[in-house]
């Protein structure tokens, strides 16, 4: 019989897309502060930027940010909370000029949290649900068929690798 045992803690994940006119400076420092430094990384391969920029203009920019801090993982849920507080306070007449995907990484999965609810998806609470986009194995990182494509794309694995070899290393000490 397995016995209950609280698991790991993670490192929690940040994708931000933002109008290139928002203060992300400003912001960046404000999110270090609640929840640590890390690793940040831009990126230029955005699927979905054109459909961003229906919504919120452009030209938009995307970049992740990994505070190196362990958590707990049902901070993923309060992450996730604190990103829609933070869309509705710089949002213009419904408009957003910021878009946060929280996410955690723990040495099992990349998951993302989401409000939407889906066949793959688990509910955890206050309406939010984990989104699983990656695995971690023996044989590497395995994607699925519902793993956005942002996620497949072989520099943002290895920035997400990366973090998790960090997180392994905290976890050791």
């Amino acid at each position: 019989m397995a016995i209950p045992t609280a698991p790991l803690d993670g490192l929690l994940f940040f994708s931000f897309l933002y109008h290139q006119d928002f203060d992300f400076d400003s912001f960046l420092e404000n999110c270090q502060k609640k929840y640590g430094t890390g690793a940040f990384f831009k990126h230029s391969f955005f699927p979905m930027k054109n459909y961003y920029e229906k919504e919120m203009g452009g030209p938009l920019v995307r970049c992740f940010f990994v505070p190196h801090q362990l958590y707990k993982r049902e901070e993923l849920v309060q992450a996730k909370l604190w990103s829609y507080e933070i869309e509705l306070k710089f949002s213009h007449d419904d408009i957003r000029t910021i878009n946060i995907d929280p996410g955690m990484i723990t040495l099992e999965n990349f998951q993302l949290a989401t409000f939407k609810s889906f066949s793959h998806r688990i509910y955890l609470t206050k309406n939010v649900y984990s989104d699983l986009n990656l695995c971690f194995t023996k044989k590497g990182v395995q994607s699925f068929n519902w793993t956005y494509p942002d996620y497949k794309h072989p520099d943002i694995i290895e920035f997400i690798r990366w973090n998790r070899s960090v997180l392994s290393q905290k976890l050791i000490h």
